[in-house]
C-alpha cells in the first residue's frame, strides 16, 4: 500500500474508534440526566422552494399584461443586439 492509503486506513480506524467512544459518552450522559444527550448529527432544515410555495393564480388580465411587457422587453433586447430574431424574417 502507498503511504496515502495507509494514512486513510488509519484515519478510518480512528473515526470508528471515536464513534464508539461518542456513543458510550452519550449513553452515560443519558443515564445521569433526565434529558437525552444531544445528537452529534444535525437534521437539515427543509426550506420550501419557490415552486413548492403556494402562489395566487394569475388572472387573464394579468397574463395579458405580462405578455405585453415581455414582448416589449424582448423587442428592446433584439433591437439593442442589432438583429431581428423573428423566425419569419429572412436574412440576405
Amino acid at each position: 500500500m502507498s503511504p496515502l492509503n495507509d494514512a486513510l486506513a488509519a484515519l478510518r480506524q480512528e473515526k470508528a474508534n471515536l464513534g464508539g467512544q461518542l456513543t458510550r459518552v452519550n449513553k452515560a450522559i443519558d443515564a445521569l440526566t433526565d434529558a437525552p444527550a444531544k445528537k452529534t448529527k444535525k437534521k437539515a432544515i427543509k426550506k420550501k422552494t419557490i415552486a413548492q410555495q403556494k402562489r395566487k393564480p394569475m388572472s387573464a388580465e394579468a397574463k395579458k399584461a405580462l405578455s405585453a411587457r415581455m414582448t416589449k422587453y424582448w423587442a428592446a433586447r433584439r433591437k439593442a443586439a442589432g438583429r431581428n430574431l423573428n423566425p419569419l424574417h429572412v436574412h440576405r
